[in-house]
């Protein structure tokens, strides 16, 4: 649960960046700050330098590093992050187009 808390902070963060002028580091800053402070579980952060030393150094296994610390951010995440994206897209995809079926794909082919 953790993950996609994270990971709907990190895609709230990317869908906010590119729409920011001169707030970019603070777009940047405030979410992974948040993610940091609270817990939540990050792939980049659960697959970290330090995870990463303990199975070099042996003292967990190469599966209890993929079961444990790797699948579940990563599927918490991506579950987070396209369900975020996937709503607020359906959210302005009504608003972007002109016409019924503009924006969506599909093109109407001249007969030249």
């Amino acid at each position: 649960m953790r993950a996609i808390f994270a990971g709907w902070l990190i895609a709230l963060m990317v869908w906010l960046l590119p729409g920011t002028e001169s707030a970019g580091a603070s777009i940047i800053t405030i979410p992974t700050y948040l993610v940091g402070i609270s817990g939540f579980n990050h792939i980049i952060h659960s697959g970290s330098a330090t995870r990463v030393f303990l199975v070099v150094t042996q003292s967990i296994s190469p599966g209890t590093y993929i079961t444990q610390f790797f699948f579940p951010p990563l599927l918490g995440n991506v579950i987070a992050g396209l369900a975020l994206v996937a709503a607020l897209g359906s959210c302005a995809g009504g608003r972007r187009g002109g016409e019924a079926g503009e924006g969506k794909g599909l093109t109407k082919l001249s007969a030249g």
